[in-house]
């Protein structure tokens, strides 16, 4: 039988560097992962569909969205606080780019963002949709500076919901991207 002897002497002077190698290189991994993934414009996209979602509940006894605007909007409280401190850009509700008031046969209506950079259009744009908001939304279009107008919409070949990262880079460029998100 042979016997196995260990030379404890070895084991006193271990050197860590490797160890603190592999831990910094795992934590900026994970860092990276996060970075990557991570949608710094998520909290701005849900307030957007909190407010449609806000507008919907107001309007759901009525017959269309008669009279709906950016001002009747605030006034009615159906604007969410967090999209209101979003000043840096201009944001309007309505129908259309410039937020007409509804008339009484309208079924949809806008909401608008105005003066995007390319970042964040890239991340409104791609923002993960929830279910509940699936329902209701009909289509995005992201209109930008060379005036190019591009429309997303469920089950469209060219163009499909939900936007992929891919896509919205292609559409958004660096400024003056104006985003309509459309809903029921």
């Amino acid at each position: 039988m042979e016997r196995i002897y260990v030379n404890l002497k070895r084991f006193r002077g271990v050197n860590y560097n490797g160890l603190i190698i592999i831990i910094s290189l795992v934590f900026a991994l994970i860092t990276l992962c996060y970075v990557l993934l991570h949608n710094p414009y998520q909290k701005l996209h849900e307030q957007i569909f909190q407010t449609a979602y806000n507008i919907r509940t107001y309007y759901s006894d009525h017959p269309g969205y008669w009279k709906l605007n950016t001002e009747s909007a605030i006034d009615d409280k159906l604007v969410s606080k967090e999209l209101l401190k979003h000043t840096e850009y201009d944001f309007k509700i309505g129908i259309g780019v410039n937020g007409d008031t509804a008339l009484p046969s309208d079924s949809v209506f806008d909401i608008v963002l105005s003066g995007v950079n390319k970042s964040t259009c890239i991340g409104l744009v791609e923002a993960k949709v929830g279910k509940k908001q699936l329902l209701s939304l009909q289509k995005i279009t992201v209109i930008n500076s060379d005036g190019d107008t591009t429309e997303f919409t469920w089950g469209d070949n060219k163009h499909p919901l939900p936007v992929t990262k891919y896509a919205a880079r292609n559409v958004c460029k660096p400024t003056q991207n104006t985003i309509l998100w459309n809903f029921q």
